[in-house]
């Protein structure tokens, strides 16, 4: 497999000549000037003068070629030949050197350098070994003085003076011989008249008698026939002005027809001037008339296209270079990776890699951009203007630039230069700046030398960056916004730079950065989707709203540090997200108005109190933590006190970015406003709108301090970032302020537990103490909610934990213990939590009494217990069982002290709900509140029993109570015969319930019409007996546990299922705090119900196992 080659430098490919080193070159030093060609010396003189470095120098272009092939056909007579030829190019586009090309041709003979590739092509393409030899008649008309006229040579070499064009011709082809043939001789009258067909057709008849063809060269036509054609501005001279339009016109007319009708003749003409001054109104209306003139018969050429730019310069530039498309191939390839990264699309276009192979090591986009586009600028000089630039360039980035193609780059100024720009791009600026006709030119050195430094800084930023990408952006949008009104697009601009990028994010986020500080792009409100960036890249001649924008901005500075404040209550960042409980102040004007109680306090300050990372609080900002209503009043609940600042160099940022929505604000309401273009009132609008965004982002960035009381009570700072999130939220994550969210254990709270500031050796705490001591201690944790505390109490008051004393200032007290805490208000500012082991109750709950109550002490089977035994175990001594881990052994938890009789209520209440059956005697109680006399010591308490049905009333269940055929019996014997089966009386409530249940649901039937069952004793006669054989006997419901309440039943979506799951449910175990909710849930399937539910039942058995389907 072939190495790959490396990515080299074009300076290490190509080696610049030795006069592009050495020297600065001029634009002569491009230009060939056929007169020194004419007229030159045996020795000395420009490099062209020398036939051997002409053709060293000159590229054989296909057009070039057709163009020598014609004229040296004609000459030799041959039909292919061309008579006439209209060299059509721009100046500066090589028309000089095609006619030299053909002057050297037919002038040197055996002289010609055959061996030079550009003669050898030329040749082959006329299908010649000898050009041949002609009659030349050669001028250029920039030597041509109106006044004195030009020196020529005759044949036989003598020399004179010549004004018109017409002598000057003839004078070279046949000497005095001519000037009598056409009868122009300057010291005649009318010798400025142009001599009819007939005269030419002589001369030229005259001059192929010697089987010679007449080669006629006329070089800057324009230049001489200016001249002619302005009026003398003092108007004494009556042979100059528009008199010589048709004059001109007639010329050429006259001359190429009779070219044409010649034999072997051939006139070449170039019209146009190296003075670009001279294409004013008077040059246009010359060029005009000239082209009606030859046009009829001329063959309009142009010896360089645009596919011989890249030879042309490489011929020009380098001494030495690659050849062929595999030495070009493998350098392009080398850094082929970097443009498809850049540029993906324009990469996978066929033609996108042979185009730069063409131009190696130039890049194509710029030389078709700079030989196409800026041809229409009057002052650039085309290929020779070109050349120069080039040279110029090249010479100045040889010895920095280490690019592998030669692009806007290289008409950077060398790092550390005093200008911004190389002189290459200023002669470009000049030239552009120049080509506009209007009074008020655009100033593009100094626009270019405004934006240059914003577009280093943007590249600077963008760190990767290390080809100076942005800098070169920067000169080819200039390039490519040429001539006005021309740009640039967004995948044109970094095709243009890709050959250095490794990273396409970095320049597009170079490219960004320019676009936003640049005072000369044009606004362009198309953006790029994937890259933000503009998609039209345009410099502009005047500035842009950006620039208006930094002057405005520049004001705004002045009062950005007190908009900062009123921003602040703007940013609901800063006031989202808090925790409920937490109270936010923003802005105080002193530590007076902040409160100084239990409640978590987030004070948020503003710049004055802005502060460094790293270095200590500042004193104000420390005294809302230490201080509350005077420097003397100290604040208790320092620890859950948090102190928000701004940073100094965050305040800074947000000054920018205030100012910057300030100023587009500021616009919007100025007089320059109203002188907009429409377009760009839009952007100042829509630029308000995201800066004030911005400005708002920036300012909660700027919060990046905390001050806090740590540990040790020492007051801190620490920096934080905020992200997306709110600032209470960020606040949360910090570890070092040891901000508490969670759930409290209550066992934590009490005495020896990590939160517990229980008084020593005191058997009682306030609440408000319990809660507050997270504030006031700052080895404590921040609470950021009382209600936690709150709630762990009331929890740990309903296991039995603690007993809760409540003593309203109105006077009395009340007692809770091991239930909810109800029926009383704001409880947490007037109670006490007592230890249970130190307490004398003076109220017991029924829920204290029940078995689930007291663990451990009420049997776990259906054995009975004393009311006495209950009431013995209110001592003081006792404590029940209570399981605070699964899988651990249980708590030991003390019953506090408490008189009997208060024992008694709380257990009336408790079978009266259904909690706790009580037997005394025959007497069974379970649903009804017992009497004095039934609440004996010596009665039985038991857990309630197993709810009764109707079935267990049936002959099935209680066969001594029924008799007869059909089966029947009475209440009394129906009882007795319950009795003896369970072996204790059964709470005759529930018999009597079920009883009427039995009957209502056609279980049962009365033996005689009457009201409901209501009492054993009462209805003890009172017969029932069983429904007629074949009778349907519904099933009955489960009966309800005593005590028990249900909700009616539901139906559900799944959205309101999930919004019961997320808000309802927890809400509701809130309000009924003391009760075990349980769900009932019953999935219904509707619509197409899949065959196979297995992979359902997975599921639901993942949250209940006997859950399915």
């Amino acid at each position: 497999m072939a190495k790959a080659t490396p990515i080299q430098p074009w300076k290490k490919v190509c080696r610049l000549r030795k006069e592009i080193l050495e020297r600065e070159l001029k634009l002569e030093d491009f230009a060939v000037d056929l007169y020194q060609i004419v007229n030159r010396k045996k020795s000395g003189g420009p490099f062209y003068c020398d036939p051997e470095q002409f053709f060293a120098t000159t590229y054989a272009t296909e057009n070039l070629r057709k163009f020598c092939s014609g004229i040296l056909a004609r000459l030799v007579g041959r039909g292919d030949g061309v008579s006439v030829l209209n060299v059509a190019q721009t100046f500066g586009g090589g028309k000089t050197h095609a006619l030299a090309t053909a002057y050297y041709l037919c002038t040197l003979g055996e002289k010609l350098p055959k061996h030079h590739p550009a003669v050898a092509e030329i040749l082959a393409a006329t299908k010649m070994t000898d050009p041949p030899s002609a009659r030349i008649a050669a001028v250029s008309f920039d030597r041509v003085d109106w006044k004195a006229g030009g020196l020529v040579k005759s044949p036989s070499g003598e020399a004179r003076h010549f004004r018109m064009p017409w002598n000057l011709i003839a004078w070279q082809l046949l000497g005095k011989r001519g000037i009598e043939i056409l009868k122009r001789d300057e010291d005649e009258p009318d010798y400025y008249e142009p001599p009819a067909q007939s005269l030419w057709m002589e001369l030229l008849e005259e001059v192929e008698k010697d089987d010679l063809g007449a080669l006629i060269l006329l070089d800057e036509f324009l230049m001489w026939a200016h001249g002619a054609a302005s009026p003398d501005p003092e108007g004494v001279r009556q042979d100059k002005g528009p008199v010589w339009y048709d004059r001109l016109k007639n010329f050429f007319q006259t001359l190429s027809q009779s070219t044409v009708a010649s034999k072997k003749s051939c006139l070449v003409v170039s019209l146009l001037a190296t003075d670009p001054a001279k294409r004013d109104e008077v040059g246009t209306e010359i060029l005009a008339r000239c082209n009606a003139g030859l046009n009829r018969q001329a063959d309009v050429q142009t010896p360089v296209d645009k596919g011989d730019f890249a030879e042309l310069l490489r011929r020009r530039m380098f001494e030495s270079f690659p050849k062929g498309a595999a030495e070009c191939d493998k350098h392009v390839t080398a850094f082929w990776h970097r443009m498809q990264a850049v540029e993906p699309a324009r990469a996978k276009s066929p033609d996108s890699k042979k185009e730069l192979m063409d131009a190696y090591p130039f890049h194509p986009d710029l030389l078709n951009r700079l030989f196409g586009k800026w041809a229409g600028l009057r002052q650039f000089q085309r290929t020779r203007g070109i050349l120069q630039t080039f040279s110029m360039a090249l010479r100045e980035a040889e010895p920095w630039d280490d690019s592998p193609l030669i692009s806007s780059q290289v008409f950077l100024a060398r790092p550390g230069a005093s200008d911004e720009i190389g002189s290459a791009l200023e002669k470009l600026a000049n030239d552009a700046m120049n080509s506009v006709e209007e009074t008020s030119k655009p100033n593009w050195p100094g626009n270019l030398r405004t934006d240059m430094p914003r577009a280093r800084t943007a590249q600077t930023n963008a760190s990767t960056l290390t080809g100076r990408e942005v800098e070169a952006a920067c000169a080819g949008t200039f390039i490519f916004s040429q001539p006005i009104g021309e740009q640039a697009e967004l995948g044109e601009l970094r095709w243009l730079v890709g050959a250095t990028c490794d990273i396409p994010a970095m320049l597009n986020a170079g490219l960004l950065e320019w676009a936003k500080t640049s005072w000369y792009l044009s606004e362009c409100e198309s953006t790029d989707p994937a890259s933000g960036l503009p998609r039209y890249w345009r410099m502009g001649p005047k500035p842009n709203l950006n620039q208006m924008h930094d002057s405005y901005k520049r004001n705004a500075l002045k009062n950005a540090r007190a908009k900062f404040n009123e921003l602040v209550k703007q940013c609901r960042p800063l006031l989202d997200g808090r925790d409920e409980g937490v109270d936010i102040h923003i802005l105080p004007s002193g530590p007076d108005h902040v409160q100084d109680d239990a409640t978590f306090r987030l004070v948020i300050l503003g710049a004055e109190y802005a502060g460094t990372p790293g270095s200590a609080p500042k004193p104000e900002a420390v005294d809302f933590i230490r201080t509350h209503a005077s420097d003397t009043d100290k604040r208790e609940h320092q620890n859950i006190v948090l102190v928000v600042t701004p940073s100094a160099a965050g305040l800074l940022q947000a000054e920018q970015a205030i100012a910057s929505w300030m100023a587009w604000g500021d616009i919007k309401g100025s007089d320059r406003f109203k002188e907009l273009e429409d377009e760009q009132k839009d952007t100042v609008k829509r630029r308000e709108r995201e800066s004030q965004k911005e400005a708002l982002t920036f300012v909660k960035n700027a919060f990046e301090l905390v001050i806090y009381i740590d540990k040790t009570g020492n007051a801190v700072q620490k920096k934080f970032t905020m992200g997306t999130e709110a600032l209470f939220p960020t606040l949360a994550r910090e570890k070092d302020l040891r901000i508490y969210r969670e759930k409290i254990n209550a066992e934590t709270l009490l005495p020896g537990g990590p939160f517990s500031k229980w008084p020593a050796g005191d058997a009682r705490i306030k609440v408000k103490d319990m809660h507050g001591s997270f504030g006031r201690y700052p080895d404590m944790p921040k609470l950021v909610n009382r209600q936690v505390v709150i709630n762990t109490i009331e929890d740990a008051v309903r296991r039995g934990l603690l007993a809760l004393r409540y003593a309203p200032p109105a006077g009395g007290e009340e007692w809770f213990w091991h239930c909810p805490i109800e029926g009383v208000v704001d409880w947490a500012d007037f109670a006490e939590a007592w230890l249970p082991a130190k307490t004398m109750l003076s109220k017991v709950y029924p829920g204290a009494v029940v078995p689930s109550a007291l663990a451990g002490l009420w049997p776990t089977d259906d054995k009975p217990v004393k009311l006495s035994t209950v009431c013995s175990w209110f001592d003081g001594t006792h404590a029940f069982d209570e399981i605070a881990q699964p899988g651990y052994p249980p708590e030991k938890r003390p019953i506090p002290k408490t008189d009997y009789k208060l024992v008694h209520a709380a257990v009336a209440e408790a079978v009266a709900r259904g909690e706790i059956w009580l037997v005394f005697g025959n007497d069974s109680l379970l649903g009804e509140k017992p009497s004095e006399l039934q609440l004996d010591p010596d009665a039985n308490l038991f857990r309630p029993p197993t709810p009764l049905r109707a079935m267990d009333l049936l002959p099935g269940a209680l066969a001594g109570a029924w008799e007869g055929k059909p089966p029947k019996t009475t209440v009394g014997r129906l009882y007795a015969a319950l009795k003896a089966a369970k072996g204790r009386p059964w709470p005759t409530r529930q018999f009597i319930d079920v009883l009427n249940e039995a009957v209502n649901q056609g279980v049962l039937i009365r033996g005689a019409a009457g009201p409901e069952f209501g009492s054993v004793t009462g209805d003890m006669d009172r017969e029932l007996r069983l429904p007629p054989a074949g009778t349907s006997i519904p099933t009955p419901p489960p009966i309800k546990s005593p005590g028990v309440r249900e909700s009616s039943e539901a139906f559900m979506d799944l959205a309101q299922l999930q919004d019961f799951v997320e808000e309802g449910a927890p809400a509701l175990t809130k309000l009924l705090a003391g009760a075990a909710p349980e769900f009932a849930v019953k999935i219904k399937l509707k619509g197409k119900v899949p065959s196979d539910l297995s992979k359902a039942n997975d599921l639901l058995k993942k949250v209940n196992p006997d859950w399915q389907f």
